[in-house]
């Protein structure tokens, strides 16, 4: 009898699309060149990135600028934790009781920095604790940090809750969203979010390849 694989375990990772390894494949023969180049064969290269940023801002609904590549969700939540320690003094970072493990290892390098590193916790669904947001919309919170759709349990956050109440109170808001875009595009500009992270490799794209979602207020944070 012959054997065969049934995989249905994409929120863990997806299968690349053949569309998607066709034109990574013309890409990596057509423009290969360095695109900090100045000469021709540069620029050109350069110029069709610029162009598939742009495609990606129109999907997302964002701008370009606000688009930053890195190679995967778990180096966008780096980068988010690592500017953060750079521009602050140590105080308080909220995140979730079911976060990721890239939002938990960035957490703890910065709680060995002198951050306080506080969990919202959630209820048996796996939601965070609405009652509880009003105590950590303070001075001391310099960031609040959830993720937007659980893997293992599925549970979905109120983000456009929690990002209307951080913009009130002028408290950074990042939102792992690695898990939403499989299932839906979002637009961006209409998210109450400063920071947003995601993978490629969660919707049919190649692993090592993501984005950061940035605004101009945390662009300069």
């Amino acid at each position: 009898m012959k054997d065969e694989f049934i995989y249905f375990d994409h929120a863990s990772t997806s299968p690349l699309s053949l569309e998607v390894l066709e034109i990574i494949n013309s890409s990596n023969l057509n423009y290969w060149g360095n695109v900090s180049a100045t000469y021709k064969f540069g620029i050109k290269c350069s110029t069709e990135l610029e162009s598939i940023r742009n495609n990606i801002a129109l999907i997302l609904n964002s701008n370009s600028e606000d688009i930053i590549f890195t190679s995967g969700s778990s180096e966008s939540i780096s980068i988010v934790f690592n500017k953060l320690s750079d521009n602050f003094k140590p105080e308080n970072i909220v995140i979730s009781e079911v976060e990721h493990q890239a939002t938990i290892i960035s957490s703890n390098i910065l709680k060995k920095r002198g951050w306080k590193i506080i969990e919202w916790e959630v209820d048996n669904k796996g939601i965070v604790n609405l009652d509880k947001l009003e105590n950590y919309l303070n001075p001391k919170t310099k960031l609040i940090s959830i993720i937007w759709g659980q893997s293992e349990i599925g549970s979905l956050q109120p983000i456009q809750l929690i990002g209307k109440k951080c913009k009130e109170n002028n408290i950074l808001f990042h939102v792992d969203a690695t898990q939403i875009i499989s299932n839906g595009i979002f637009k961006w500009k209409d998210l109450n979010c400063d920071l947003l992270s995601l993978s490629a490799h969660k919707f049919g794209g190649p692993k090592g390849i993501g984005i950061l979602l940035t605004n101009e207020k945390s662009r300069h944070f």
